[in-house]
């Protein structure tokens, strides 16, 4: 809006929000009614246009992932058809999931196996041509999503008489500002990663993606299915896939502490529904819980438990269990006694496509020259590609080795625990040791509020 410079000293906007951040109230204050109706005019209409870029933006980025996604599986079909066609089976329809699938008379068990997979890709590429329509729907019509709920008229006010109050109303926001400033200082100085933008810096890495906050249940048991959690694995997954140069082997680690376990368990388990083969393997004891999900402690036990233990509580998981722990496998794979396909000592659980080899009771003394010769065997048994959920880089001399052995390292730290030098003292150790960085899971230090 033009405003007159004899007027501009007396203009004021402000804003506020209620208590669900669901509607602003802005208020606008100028010398005449019709300079403060022009003002608020301008702003809605620049508030609305900004609306619009941001969801233009938005969706092209999505249309972007989503063609990415569906020519990897595409890709992957193409294997999978060409497979049964070697094996003279007929292709049926595709059918919702959850449907049995016309299965030819006469076909393998493995071919039955493809039959499913095959519709499984097909369900998937079809879910992701409707995201990709809508996103091109809203490239073509970007809506604001907001709207103008009432608008009170203009009214004449005179300024109020001087307070006595003016000197104790200063104090008070001397005081204010003062507790403003303390936070922006001890943030300034804490020495720790604590915002987005300074994690690639540090780790000499690109941010694949960011996980919403995760409190602790979340880190012994798998995100519930629908969740915003669930749904930022599944992003950080297709982004992945989506690079084209996603190994066959990864460890997900960290600097320090422990966050890499929800986020390698989740990661292989996003993975995996997108229809990829995956053996997710836990190295550390702590880990246990990848085979079946804990019950934590903060549920409403015994009903928790039981439902849990009834894999009806969201996140738990039914398993079968596997006739051989982490430790056990290196050995064998060291001794040269891992023979054949092995997928069927694997745990599994409820979801298609997920393995798990389970820890052992002890992370001391593991046969780590087995490693390579472990993921081998996994490779040559229908694996497309092992989730290592190692030990913090710094922690534990085992993680450089297990690093080396994987070639790839996608790290995962939480925003807020690990310090600025030590994430740069981990990147030269896997720089040292010839490791490529994947990229980097970061996980947000609070829970976003709407």
């Amino acid at each position: 809006a033009s405003v007159d410079p004899k007027d501009s000293a007396t203009l004021e906007l402000s804003s506020s929000l209620n208590k669900d951040r669901s509607v602003m109230t802005l208020t606008v204050a100028a010398g005449e009614p019709e300079i403060a109706s022009a003002v608020l005019d301008a702003y809605i209409t620049a508030y609305e246009e900004g609306r619009r870029q941001s969801v233009l933006e938005a969706a092209l980025d999505l249309q972007e992932i989503e063609r990415r996604v569906i020519g990897v599986l595409a890709r992957k079909i193409k294997a999978v058809e060409f497979g049964l066609a070697t094996e003279g089976s007929a292709l049926p329809q595709r059918v919702p999931d959850g449907d049995p699938v016309v299965e030819p008379s006469g076909s393998s068990a493995d071919d039955v196996l493809q039959l499913y997979e095959r519709n499984a890709l097909l369900n998937e590429i079809q879910r992701r041509q409707v995201s990709y329509s809508l996103q091109a729907t809203r490239v073509e019509i970007p809506a604001a999503f907001t709207t103008v709920v009432q608008r009170r008229s203009t009214a004449r006010t005179t300024p109020p008489p001087p307070s006595p109050l003016i000197s104790l109303l200063a104090i008070l926001a001397g005081g204010v500002a003062l507790a403003l400033v303390i936070p922006v200082l001890m943030d300034r100085l804490d020495p720790t990663i604590t915002e987005a933008r300074s994690a690639p810096g540090a780790l000499r890495s690109g941010l694949l993606g960011t996980i919403p906050f995760m409190p602790r249940r979340l880190h012994h048991q798998l995100a519930p299915p629908g969740s915003t959690w669930e749904r930022a694995f599944r992003s950080l997954a297709a982004t992945s896939l989506s690079t084209d140069r996603l190994p066959k082997a990864i460890m997900v680690t960290g600097p320090t502490g422990s966050t890499q376990d929800p986020v390698a368990a989740n990661f292989a388990a996003a993975l995996a529904g997108l229809g990829v083969t995956v053996a997710l393997i836990g190295t550390v004891p702590r880990q246990d819980w990848f085979v079946t999900d804990a019950v934590f402690e903060d549920d409403d036990a015994p009903e928790a438990a039981a439902r849990a233990a009834a894999g009806s509580e969201p996140g738990a998981g039914r398993t079968t269990v596997a006739t051989a722990t982490f430790p056990e496998l290196l050995a064998e794979a060291e001794a040269g006694q891992l023979l054949g396909d092995i997928s069927a000592r694997l745990a599994t659980r409820d979801i298609p496509n997920l393995y798990v080899i389970p820890p052992g009771a002890t992370s001391t003394d593991l046969s780590l020259d087995g490693l390579p010769p472990l993921l081998e065997a996994l490779s040559v048994s229908g694996i497309d590609i092992c989730v290592l959920a190692g030990p913090a880089l710094l922690e534990d001399p085992n993680a450089t080795i297990m690093a080396w052995s994987t070639r790839h390292v996608l790290w995962a730290l939480e925003i807020g625990q690990v310090d600025r030098n030590d994430a740069a003292l981990a990147a030269d150790r896997l720089e040292l040791a010839g490791v490529t960085p994947f990229g980097i899971a970061l996980v947000n230090r609070h829970a976003l509020r709407a």
